[in-house]
Parts: C-alpha cells; sequence; structure tokens
C-alpha cells in the first residue's frame, strides 16, 4: 500500500473484480490498494489445498483522491489502458473491470488516510470471523474485531445479513 497518500477516494466494482481492479489501476499508474489475506482452501475435497488471495473489503478499492478527475473520466471511458509488455517488447492494451467512484450527497467520498488505520490492522494480521449478532436500527455498536475494529457508530438500517453502520466523524455509512 503506497504510504505517501493522504486522502483516498473509494472505486467501487462487483466483488468478484476488486483485485483485479486494484491490480489494474496500479498498473495504469494510479496509487490503489484494497485490503486483502491469503487463505488456504480448495474447491472440492479431491483437489488440493491452495493459497488464495482475498479482498477484506469486496468491491471496495482506495485510490489516490489527488488524481480524483482522471480517474472520473477513465471510470466513464472504455476501461482501456497501455502498459509496457518486455516480452512483445511493446505496448499492449489492457482492460479494467467497470467500476464508479462512490459518491456521497453529491460529492465524491473523500476519507483521510489515518481513517483507514483499522483495515490496515486487520489487513495486517488477517481476518478474524466471529458469530453474527442480531442488531436493529439506531443501536449503538462497537466494532471488535475486521477492518473496522475499534470505531463505534450507529445501526442506520439492517437489510438481510447486513446493518448499514454511520461511524462518528464519517460522512457515509458502511454495509457490515
Amino acid at each position: 500500500m503506497p504510504d505517501d497518500v493522504t486522502d483516498w477516494c473509494i472505486a467501487r466494482t462487483q466483488a468478484g473484480q476488486t483485485l483485479g481492479l486494484a491490480k489494474g489501476l496500479g498498473e495504469a499508474g494510479y496509487r490503489a490498494w484494497t485490503p486483502s489475506e491469503v487463505i488456504v482452501r480448495r474447491a472440492r475435497r479431491s483437489i488440493p489445498r491452495k493459497e488464495v488471495t482475498m479482498p477484506l473489503m469486496p468491491g471496495i478499492v482506495f485510490v489516490d483522491h489527488a488524481r480524483l478527475a482522471e480517474l472520473i473520466a477513465l471510470s466513464r471511458s472504455n476501461m482501456n489502458y497501455q502498459v509496457w509488455d518486455s516480452e512483445q517488447q511493446r505496448m499492449v492494451a489492457r482492460g479494467l473491470p467497470y467500476f464508479r467512484i462512490l459518491r456521497v450527497d453529491d460529492r465524491y467520498a473523500r476519507i483521510r488516510d489515518a481513517e483507514l488505520a483499522g483495515v490496515r490492522m486487520a489487513e495486517s494480521r488477517g481476518h478474524v470471523r466471529v458469530k453474527r449478532q442480531t442488531l436493529k436500527p439506531g443501536a449503538k455498536v462497537r466494532l471488535l474485531d475486521g477492518p473496522f475494529e475499534g470505531l463505534t457508530g450507529t445501526v442506520e438500517s439492517v437489510k438481510g445479513t447486513f446493518a448499514q453502520v454511520r461511524f462518528a466523524g464519517w460522512s457515509l455509512g458502511v454495509a457490515i
């Protein structure tokens, strides 16, 4: 993850495209990061286990806010960019998964680097899953694990297995 970025914007994509978008934006010259973990899994019993990189926050990629205008234009384009292919000794076109920049109240979301400390901590030690709790709108919650560990917020709504939580000082809620 880049160390010299002070503000981030959020690029949203399909959950299965998260790592591809982060990698593609990085190859295109953007400072992009998505928290991830390496897990061991297998598709079936007969297949040996293998290590797989999975995003901690599927569908969310943090991108340097300083290049927001270029990023918005890229999200509205045909998602192609050029990279140098050392084997072919020429520039080749690559594509990006479909994405949009997160907007909140008619403004593009801006996340301070310091607000992502909990996410970085979760990424560095690995993701720990805990039992789900039943939440109701208006309830005050303090998260004990995961990317938002230590943050306190208010449940805004509950839909299925997800709760929309707004953390103190944040202009947008997060589905947890």
